[in-house]
């Protein structure tokens, strides 16, 4: 059988299930096609570390709690959005909706603390978010991150 079109996850299911004393020349074969796909990895990853400075592998770890927590902030932001930006227009045609100081603000005033309230916000629900995040992967591990 020709495995050489056969991806790694491909080659290691095939490997966890496949019974070599039955199959002797396709379990020789997959994971000669491991070999191959593994030393080819290594070979990527030699010249990517050239060009970058590190492996993708590092590369992968070190962005991926950097992208949920843009990515948080970016859903957090985007989903709050829509409250401010009611109160922001309701407050700039006469709605007691944006409060400062006892006073009801409008025009300028209402867009300046909408806006910071809508940022506030964000930033705390997506802290929220990253704290629960990292509560839960004490607790359940990673299987689900």
């Amino acid at each position: 059988m020709d495995f050489s079109k056969y991806n790694l996850k491909q080659v290691e299911s095939s490997l966890d299930v496949i019974d070599k004393e039955e199959y002797p020349e396709n379990y020789k074969a997959l994971e000669g096609r491991k070999k191959e796909i593994m030393s080819e990895i290594e070979r990527l990853d030699v010249e990517y570390k050239a060009i970058v400075g590190r492996s993708i592998r590092e590369t992968v770890e070190s962005n991926a709690s950097g992208i949920r927590a843009a990515e948080l902030f970016v859903y957090n932001g985007a989903g709050i959005s829509i409250i401010f930006v009611l109160m922001i227009v309701s407050a700039l045609f006469g709605a007691k909706t944006l409060s400062w100081n006892g006073g009801y603000l409008h025009g300028l005033g209402a867009i300046v603390l909408g806006l910071a309230l809508w940022a506030f916000f964000t930033l705390v629900f997506s802290a929220l978010s990253i704290i629960g995040m990292y509560l839960f992967k004490i607790f359940f591990g990673r299987q689900n991150m």
